[in-house]
């Protein structure tokens, strides 16, 4: 974990350097006020004026070059540091996030996953700003403290050293210790994390169920059961810790000040080098006790810093062959040739897809249907690359599609899904997303599209047309009206391909007429595959393929199928109505 790190600090090692630089010179100049307090006193006790007044030019002068020191290294965190390694830290969390499969992303719950990613990060950020700000000034401090005092005394820094010796004794073993119950600790905390991230998403659902007692009682339940159980791990600490560090520091400061007085009545030693070794005791001491806390600190935040690494550091399942072949159009078919395939969580024998083959040619309409379960979904999902097969090809033009660019492939793809995907921005911006040159689409051609795909019908409540804010994931729409701003997204981007993944499922009966004569004109001269429930929605289709239990039941036009297969006929009669070819 240590070694990622500095991988990520690569780009700051000039600054790092530097400011290591400046911290020892910052803690050597701060030791030093000590020892001319030191003198100081001693002056003091002299009488000499002259011996005294020199002193506080020099502890001035000290006192100057500490702010002025302070003040170049503020410069250089800020503007070579600080502002920039957050902004590192997320953008390699959201490109390794990116380079992930579509599988391993669809299949991770989002609120869990981001709600590790950002707690790693910011754990990430504080770790490498407290060993910037705080555990590399300590450690300067400490050593250069330790050389000044036993340059002053022998006898006394060996007390200090002792005692700091016994205190990290009882302190690093403990706290390294304490890792793997933090983690469980965090383990109950993102599940209550979580609940609290589902309660407030399902609110409607519970007021409508009247479920409010139940449902707060039972997230009270998790919440102090969690709760219970860091009391126990931070009570446990403070007595196994912290109760005899304490204790330990105050008898190391006994001893130091009983031995300094005896120093000092043998004439070993003069009052002001006592006065001297004191704060410098005083100053290790009290970061000592500082590290102590700071390892605790560490130890917390290296749990979250391991599960940050161990999502974005995943593997993608999925290699996106850069260099492989890139596809521009598709001009003969796309075809699933003796397709298995299970899920990465499924149960043994328990295929999503058993051995089906079926081609569909460039410029057919294509309708998948059957029952939920029936492996519609999933032969999406391999089409699209959200995972490979475990046996047999996905070919599109005749070359698997592991041979082909995945990223050249998805350009010539039109994917419009049931549960639509929003960004928190203008309408506008939404409809733009994807392609290539935004720059080029007019007014007019966002105009064409919003007909086609019936946005003009809700157009007129837009306060300001294509440039309103439609909020996050769309909030401020019906879930009809997101499902046709995706269907124009789709049309806009002109694809070779296009996907309707029950795609008019949230809209109304009429609305949905609207937009299959808009879907059926928009497929003119396109390769089509609609994934149904409702089958008044694949009329137009020219092959329908009927899934029974991950398996092809049957494939042909509506007729022939009513006339050839039991399953499709079954459908059929369940909707209750007759499709006209």
């Amino acid at each position: 974990m240590i070694k990622k790190i500095f991988q990520l600090l690569r780009p700051f090692w000039g600054a790092l350097s530097a400011l290591t630089v400046f911290v020892f010179l910052i803690e050597a100049i701060n030791l030093a006020q000590p020892y001319y307090w030191g003198k100081l006193v001693d002056g003091f006790f002299k009488g000499d004026s002259s011996q005294v007044a020199q002193l506080l030019w020099i502890i001035g002068g000290i006192m100057l070059a500490d702010v002025l020191l302070d003040y170049i290294r503020t410069i250089i965190e800020n503007g070579k540091f600080v502002f920039r390694i957050s902004r590192v830290i997320d953008v390699h969390t959201v490109t390794r996030a990116s380079s992930l499969s579509l599988g391993q992303i669809t299949s991770q719950n989002s609120g869990f996953r981001q709600k590790v990613a950002n707690q790693g990060s910011n754990a990430l950020q504080n770790t490498v700003q407290m060993a910037l700000y705080d555990t590399l000034p300590l450690i300067a401090l400490v050593l250069v403290a330790f050389m000044f005092l036993f340059l002053s005394n022998v006898i006394l820094g060996y007390i200090v050293l002792a005692t700091v010796l016994v205190s990290l004794a009882i302190s690093i073993p403990s706290s390294i210790k304490m890792a793997k119950t933090v983690r469980k600790y965090r383990e109950m905390d993102d599940k209550v994390g979580q609940q609290y991230s589902e309660i407030l998403r399902s609110l409607p659902l519970i007021l409508l169920s009247a479920q409010e007692k139940e449902t707060i009682a039972r997230y009270k339940q998790d919440y102090t059961q969690s709760a219970n159980f860091a009391e126990k791990i931070w009570l446990k600490y403070l007595t196994i810790v912290v109760l005899p560090r304490d204790l330990l520091t105050k008898i190391g400061n006994l001893l130091l000040i009983g031995s300094g007085a005896t120093l000092v009545l043998q004439g070993s030693i003069t009052a002001g080098s006592l006065v001297t070794v004191l704060a410098w005791a005083n100053m290790i001491f009290t970061r000592t006790e500082r590290f102590s806390k700071l390892l605790r600190r560490f130890v917390i935040m290296s749990v979250d810093v391991a599960r940050y690494f161990e999502i974005v550091d995943l593997k993608p399942t999925i290699a996106p062959n850069h260099d492989g072949f890139k596809i521009e159009t598709i001009e003969q078919c796309i075809e699933f040739r003796n397709v298995s395939f299970s899920y990465p969580e499924s149960k043994n024998d328990n295929n999503a897809l058993h051995n089906i083959s079926f081609s569909i040619k460039a410029g057919e309409v294509c309708a998948i249907v059957g029952h939920s379960g029936a492996g519609k979904s999933t032969i999406v999902n391999l089409l699209l690359r959200g995972f490979d097969p475990q046996e047999g090809e996905v070919l599109v033009d005749g070359k698997n599609l592991k041979a082909i660019e995945i990223g050249s492939f998805r350009k010539q793809v039109g994917y419009v899904e049931q549960q639509v995907r929003l960004w928190d921005d203008t309408l506008r911006a939404n409809l733009l997303f994807g392609i290539k040159h935004p720059e080029l689409i007019t007014e007019a051609m966002l105009t064409v599209v919003a007909e086609q795909s019936k946005i003009s019908s809700f157009f007129d409540r837009l306060p300001n047309g294509f440039d309103t804010k439609i909020g996050e994931n769309g909030v401020r729409l019906s879930g009809g009206e997101r499902q046709r701003v995706a269907i124009a997204r789709a049309l806009l981007r002109d694809p070779k391909l296009l996907i309707l993944d029950e795609a008019t499922n949230s809209l109304d009966t009429i609305n949905d007429a609207y937009i299959q004569q808009a879907m059926r004109d928009a497929m003119k001269g396109k390769t089509g595959i609609i994934i149904a429930h409702r089958l008044s929605t694949i009329s137009h289709a020219d092959k329908i393929i009927v899934m029974e239990k991950g398996k092809v039941a049957g494939i042909g036009n509506h007729t022939e199928l009513l006339a050839s297969c039991e399953q499709y006929k079954n459908l059929v009669e369940k909707e209750g109505q007759v499709i006209i070819s």
